[in-house]
Order: structure tokens, then C-alpha cells, then sequence
């Protein structure tokens, strides 16, 4: 059985999926709950940023507007704790609520 949280997001009830992007890094996908089609992408790749393991980064513009919204009150993110541009735009770096949900695991040190 797979692991999701549901949010509201453009006025539609959501399963937020975790997957992978092709360098490992935490993926957050949105599937609408009754249809199970794509609603979205709540997070992107910035593979030229340092990235720490319970952190993800998140577009709140265009066609996500609101998403950081929604997924902070689904409790899956924290506030932003920095903005990075990226193209036209700026992505937040957020840490994850609770990164072993989404099978995030601290590294060995």
C-alpha cells in the first residue's frame, strides 16, 4: 500500500504522492483522489543547489500557485526558510514536517 497525505489544492482534493527525480532527491506528485489523473508537481529538481535530506524545494507561481500553502496545511512542509531564483522565477527550500513519512532518512554521519 503506498504512503500519501491528501490536500486541497486549486479548489481539488489531491493524494500527494512521494517519488524520486532521476538524482534521488524527493519528489512530491499530486493526483487528483477521485480520478487518480496528475493534478501537478508539488516539487521541483534544483540540482545545482545543495539540498539537505529533509529538505525539499517548492514553486508557489503560475500553475502552482498555492501549493506552499496547501502543503503547509497538510503539514508536510515548514515555512520557507529561503528563496532561491531559478529562471524567471524563485523556488522555496523548505524542510519536510516529517521526512520519514516520505522515506527520508537522516544520513550516517
Amino acid at each position: 500500500m503506498s504512503k500519501f497525505k491528501t490536500l486541497i489544492w486549486g479548489g481539488c482534493l489531491c493524494n500527494l504522492i512521494p517519488a524520486r527525480f532521476w538524482n534521488g532527491r524527493l519528489a512530491l506528485l499530486l493526483n487528483e483522489a477521485d480520478t487518480g489523473l496528475p493534478a501537478g508537481r508539488a516539487t521541483v529538481n534544483l540540482e545545482h543547489e545543495d539540498q539537505a535530506w529533509d529538505e525539499v524545494f517548492v514553486k508557489d507561481h503560475f500553475e502552482n500557485e498555492g501549493m506552499i500553502e496547501a502543503l503547509q496545511k497538510a503539514r508536510v512542509i515548514e515555512a520557507p526558510t529561503e528563496w532561491i531564483q531559478t529562471g524567471f522565477t524563485k523556488a522555496a527550500r523548505c524542510k519536510l514536517v516529517d521526512p520519514a513519512f516520505w522515506g527520508q532518512e537522516r544520513p550516517h554521519e
